[in-house]
């Protein structure tokens, strides 16, 4: 009775169940091509400085597109917003298989991306936090984390067998039907509406500095794991998109056997679950200095994995309690009540791609990758600000 009673904590909301199916569908169409798209582009003939640049074109065009993707959210609804971007993710895969004959700049494309990126992220984060429960946050985020991950596991893999079998054409092809075949399930229930108005003097962000380096830990965090990483494993250590795929899935597999663990205890313990998951995802990356083989690669990715777990769950569950204005623990400071959900929303989604911006730009300055990932280790120690 009890697991029973657990389980509908989870998935008793019919509209938390629909972020579930359409994240799990996403996220399942996206693994299977992004990992590879850094390593397409050099292969294209591009060098790592023009992809790093490409990257942060991405990043920039989110951070000044999410005040226009919060207007959007304020007149058509928030799945409307989220419906809205699917369109330019589709175009920017498209572009992005045509580059070779097509007469245009990368950095046109990765515009495409950018503005995908904020209508999707502001859509999304205000959805789920209005759809979740403080009490059960944590398990919440861990289902969606689970339900992601599960597709996720196959996602890179079998991209890699299809990009080995069949080449980028049918590999796109199945992606774009994915993709808009992800949106169907938000409108199963009724749109969602958070109004909105300019004005940046309310956003006080001079006061919430240990928020805003938090936000920049995170960009830089996942900038390097998501660009940087995979580009070194590939051109240093594994030379091969299977491989690649293979290392990939290990590494959220074993996110996966810890999101259960790191959701019950962001639940109990919030603030300790992200400094216990923030200090181990430091270490990780003083590690993967030190990694030369493929094994090497796997056991560290794989610890990864579960470090991640912890430090994003918990990051996560406080993230979205402040974003509600949780009279809580988890609040940090008053401060933060003086902000609409939007608003707050607003404020991630411009620091968090301006830092990953930030450091892909400074990566063009240094040949050796790895500096990066001492520089992601310090980001992982920022967390413990929030």
């Amino acid at each position: 009775m009890l697991k029973v009673h657990r389980l509908w904590q989870v998935f008793g909301s019919r509209e938390l169940n629909e972020i579930y199916v359409s994240m799990a569908l996403k996220t399942f169409a996206i693994s299977m091509v992004s990992i590879f798209v850094p390593i397409y582009l050099v292969n294209l003939g591009y060098s790592f400085v023009q992809v790093f640049i490409y990257y942060a074109v991405v990043r920039i065009v989110h951070a000044l597109s999410v005040v226009a993707a919060a207007k959007t959210v304020a007149k058509f609804g928030l799945k409307h917003a989220i419906l809205f971007s699917m369109p330019f993710l589709i175009l920017y895969y498209l572009a992005l298989y045509y580059l070779p004959v097509l007469n245009i700049s990368i950095y046109w494309i990765a515009c495409l991306f950018g503005i995908h990126n904020a209508l999707y992220w502001v859509g999304y984060h205000v959805d789920f936090a209005r759809s979740s429960q403080k009490i059960h946050r944590g398990m919440q985020i861990g289902a969606l984390y689970v339900f992601s991950m599960l597709f996720m596991i196959l996602g890179p893999a079998l991209g890699g067998l299809i990009l080995l079998v069949s080449g980028f054409k049918v590999l796109y092809s199945l992606v774009f039907c994915l993709l808009l075949f992800s949106v169907w399930p938000l409108f199963l229930s009724k749109e969602i509406f958070e109004s909105f108005e300019l004005g940046f003097s309310r956003l006080s962000l001079r006061k919430r500095f240990r928020t805003l380096l938090t936000f920049v830990g995170f960009g830089i965090e996942h900038t390097v794991a998501t660009v940087i990483w995979p580009i070194f494993l590939y051109f240093q250590i594994v030379s091969d998109f299977s491989k690649l795929g293979l290392i990939s899935s290990l590494s959220i597999l074993f996110s996966v056997v810890f999101v259960y663990f790191a959701a019950k205890f962001a639940d109990y313990k919030r603030r300790l679950a992200l400094s216990f998951g923030a200090i181990l995802n430091s270490l990780v990356w003083i590690a993967r200095l030190f990694v030369t083989t493929t094994g090497q690669v796997y056991l560290v990715d794989s610890i990864y994995g579960s470090t991640r777990s912890f430090m994003y769950i918990g990051f996560e569950a406080i993230f979205y309690d402040k974003a509600n204005h949780v009279d809580s623990q988890s609040v940090a400071s008053p401060d933060e009540k003086g902000l609409k959900l939007i608003e707050y929303v607003i404020i991630r989604e411009i620091i968090n791609p301006l830092a990953g911006a930030l450091i892909l730009l400074v990566m063009c300055l240094f040949t050796n990758l790895s500096t990066s990932f001492l520089v992601a280790a310090g980001a992982s120690w920022l967390f413990l600000l929030f």
